[in-house]
């Protein structure tokens, strides 16, 4: 798989139920409850490298002997988690935070049940055995370390930041992923601290609330820590160092929501105002400020970029059928690529 397949990777209907992708042979999506697949992408080269980030619902994603090409996969659970099942092997949980190292051939299938933020990235194989790193061949890892969620929010923020990059930035933003990349596959399962074991327990537990009451527009930290049975200030001290935070996760989860519905051909029917109400936002004036300040366009304009027409008015005809138009987010799952380079 070169690395320029982020940037033009397509899905259409294939059998029993499944999405498969023309570029990539193995490659298939399917949704846990039969509808069809919801994901949008954006991908940006890095030096040599690939970053890209999707924001999916509940999918069943099955790669199938499926040959990067001399790269090799690290991917992020930057938002809920999933289940990793190895050809042959026992399945790995993969919780938010962790990351998934994957070499060719790659043979496994990755279950979500909830909706899910990944940050993924494609780096040259013969970099990291430069460095060291020793990579065996189908090998599938989890990495649990303190580093993954930090590295993933650099490659986030490297992914996101305007194209005015020099040569010279351009080479120095590579080195410092890449070596982050390589601290990230030694950092193993931690240092077994019990201390360290508690506040990630603490963490899952309040990123699990989350992910059930994000569209309580009453739901805040404090609120959270209430539910853990825990000081506001002791649940602050579990994610630090994980590169997010309680306001962060919840913000961003109301966000990833808003940004999917607003992709969906099936909800176009529905206003901005309605959609806010929908994600947890307080109005859809912060519904507005947090799409700007991630795409850099309003929800309105987002929408048209997505689906392809204008945005609802509170009113009117069902969208078009998601099968008679092969958009992102929807009916053909076709890949958004926002800002690649």
């Amino acid at each position: 798989m070169p690395s320029t397949v982020l940037q033009g990777l397509t899905f259409v209907p294939g059998r029993d139920g499944r999405w498969v992708s023309p570029g990539v042979d193995g490659l298939s999506l399917s949704s846990p409850d039969g509808s069809d697949p919801e994901m949008t992408v954006r991908a940006k080269s890095v030096g040599s490298m690939t970053v890209a980030a999707t924001t999916q619902t509940a999918l069943l994603v099955s790669a199938q002997a499926v040959g990067l090409r001399g790269m090799t996969y690290v991917g992020f659970a930057a938002r809920g988690r999933a289940l990793a099942v190895p050809a042959g092997s026992t399945p790995v949980p993969l919780e938010q935070g962790e990351a998934l190292i994957l070499t060719e051939p790659v043979d496994l299938v990755v279950e979500s049940s909830v909706p899910t933020r990944w940050i993924h990235l494609l780096v040259p194989s013969s970099r990291l055995i430069e460095r060291g790193v020793e990579l065996r061949a189908g090998e599938c890892l989890i990495r649990r370390g303190a580093l993954a969620g930090p590295v993933a929010a650099f490659a986030a923020a490297l992914m996101d930041a305007q194209d005015g990059r020099n040569a010279v930035s351009e080479v120095v933003a590579a080195r410092v992923l890449e070596n982050l990349l390589v601290a990230v596959y030694g950092d193993g399962l931690g240092d077994a601290d019990p201390r360290a074991d508690q506040r990630l327990r603490m963490r899952r537990t309040a990123i699990d609330l989350i992910d059930q009451s994000f569209s309580d527009p009453l739901l805040t930290p404090a609120a959270i820590a209430e539910a853990v049975g825990v000081s506001l200030r002791h649940l602050q001290r579990s994610f630090e160092g994980s590169g997010t935070s309680i306001a962060a996760e919840i913000s961003e989860r109301r966000t990833d929501n808003a940004c999917m519905l607003l992709a969906a051909p099936a909800s176009r029917e529905l206003t901005v105002n309605e959609i806010a109400r929908r994600s947890g936002f307080s109005s859809a004036f912060e519904l507005r400020s947090r799409v700007r300040a991630r795409f850099g366009v309003s929800p309105s304009q987002l929408r048209r970029t997505t689906t392809g027409g204008p945005p609802a008015s509170g009113g009117g005809q069902q969208g078009p059928s998601r099968r008679q138009h092969p958009v992102a987010g929807g009916g053909h799952p076709e890949v958004v690529v926002e800002g690649s380079t």
